[in-house]
């Protein structure tokens, strides 16, 4: 099974596969086919993904520039006061 594999990893993959059998020649194609809808369904969920960071990114801002100002230790007591109110 190694140096099937070996085989594989060094690029002689038509080789490899003309000297398969028939059946597993075809279990090897719908695996392929099994790979390229799940490579398919990976590219989605990253596209997704990506859309709902940007989102977030964008809500998560208002409270990050809130926490800079809390830790400015230029703020005086009152202004405080009003970061605790609104939270």
């Amino acid at each position: 099974m190694n140096s099937l594999k070996n085989k594989l990893m060094a690029g002689q993959r038509s080789d490899v596969l003309e000297s398969l059998t028939p059946q597993v020649r075809n279990r090897v194609e719908a695996l392929r086919d099994i790979q390229g809808k799940h490579d398919e369904l990976d590219a989605e969920f990253r596209e997704e993904r990506a859309v709902l960071e940007t989102k977030y990114d964008k809500l998560y801002q208002p409270l990050y520039t809130k926490k800079k100002q809390v830790k400015d230790p230029e703020l005086g007591e009152e202004e405080l006061k009003k970061f605790q109110e609104v939270t």
